[in-house]
């Protein structure tokens, strides 16, 4: 937590105004929820916007994220529904979606984006 913490110093020493955490993976493990709550309380506590993207979450999850007051939530949607298949394995679209819906109605609001130019149609 304080090597985050630290790098958040030094971001909003160099003008930052939001900070945002990631971790690979396909969602947090519940044994990591509560460093995760402090990572953001102690960005939200430097008067910086806190930021996370951590893969799929369950309802409780983005609902203690929000309680520690995470801003934003990013989770790409990575292309179209139709040509999802061809570049993601491991989660589908529909559990994509999903997170998403759980992050808003937790109240987080939700950044998301894709990847272009990877065979996709004008249509997709």
């Amino acid at each position: 937590v304080e090597q985050v913490l630290e790098s958040a110093r030094k971001a909003k020493a160099a003008g930052s105004t939001r900070f945002c955490m990631g971790a690979a993976g396909k969602n947090p493990h519940e044994r990591d929820m509560p460093y995760l709550e402090q990572m953001v309380q102690g960005v939200k506590a430097m008067g910086l916007e806190a930021c996370m993207t951590l893969g799929t979450l369950s309802e409780s999850q983005a609902q203690r994220l929000a309680n520690a007051g995470l801003d934003y939530y990013n989770h790409n949607l990575d292309t179209s529904p139709e040509f999802y298949g061809n570049i993601i394995t491991t989660r589908t679209y529909q559990e994509r979606l999903d997170t998403l819906e759980k992050v808003r109605d937790a109240g987080i609001k939700v950044c998301s984006g894709g990847i272009v130019g990877l065979g996709e149609t004008v249509k997709d």
